[in-house]
């Protein structure tokens, strides 16, 4: 049961991994990324980056950013730091991106294993695993907008 159960984990994964690229797929074109929010934590990174390391000051984090609701659950300053990370070898634009890209593919995947501790219903876990990635508002913006 386990050996059949750890051979299938890898398909729904890829399953949830290979819908997630799916429906980000048109936030790859050229230009800015879609959505408010991803701009935004671009925007706010850049700004921290140069306070940092332009102005040599460190920049005044508050809990009330993204008019009180942090995005993924990660409070600033986090966020900027994470989008600072991937902009280092990618660029603002891609390195923004493929963070939102990878936050969209974990949650789904996280949410999978979630429910599968829960149910140990392989099919009730793609389906939690698949719901989570559309349900936040943000693949609404990068997917939809």
């Amino acid at each position: 049961m386990t050996d059949n159960l750890r051979k299938y984990r890898a398909y729904d994964i890829a399953l949830i991994v290979l819908v997630s690229l799916t429906a980000t797929c048109k936030w790859f074109n050229a230009g800015l990324p879609r959505g408010h929010d991803a701009i935004a934590d671009m925007l706010s990174a850049q700004a921290a980056w140069n306070s940092i390391f332009v102005h040599h000051m460190l920049p005044g984090w508050s809990n009330d950013w993204f008019m009180g609701y942090p995005q993924f659950y990660v409070h600033p300053p986090l966020s900027s730091l994470l989008v600072m990370a991937a902009s280092l070898p990618f660029g603002w634009v891609l390195g923004t991106k493929l963070l939102f890209l990878a936050v969209f593919i974990l949650s789904g995947v996280f949410a999978y294993f979630y429910a599968h501790e829960l149910t140990k219903n392989r099919f009730a876990s793609i389906v939690a695993g698949l719901a989570y990635v559309f349900l936040p508002y943000h693949i609404i913006d990068v997917g939809f907008e």
